[in-house]
């Protein structure tokens, strides 16, 4: 299911893109998708359109401090996906950092129940 798609219009899971060194965050129960609030985490494709060569993009559960860590890496401005276990943050969100900027496709096709 679709939780997120930046290239779409406005919105809490649409547009507009995700800026330079910013970070946005996502409530996955809130989206159109049916996850429940109680959901512990939960299994993500996370798909990069850039405009520009991306040093790196990071998810991550919403109210924790950001890691250093990669979730992905597009340096030839190319659509790129990979797979991520995501824990849930703060009212069930995961924040998404992206180096440079660019479009963010969230797909999730599981979760973790309690």
């Amino acid at each position: 299911c679709r939780v997120a798609d930046t290239r779409n219009a406005a919105g809490p899971f649409g547009g507009p893109s995700i800026t330079a060194a910013s970070v946005r965050s996502f409530a996955i129960p809130q989206s159109a998708c049916n996850i429940p609030a109680t959901a512990q985490a939960y299994s993500l494709n996370v798909t990069v359109v850039p405009e520009a060569p991306l040093s790196y993009l990071t998810l991550w559960p919403a109210g924790q401090p950001q890691p250093l860590v990669s979730t992905l890496n597009s340096g030839g401005s190319i659509v790129v996906a990979n797979a991520a276990i995501v824990p849930a943050g703060s009212g069930g969100a995961v924040s998404v950092y992206a180096s440079n900027q660019t479009d963010v496709i969230l797909d999730i096709n599981g979760y973790f129940a309690p």
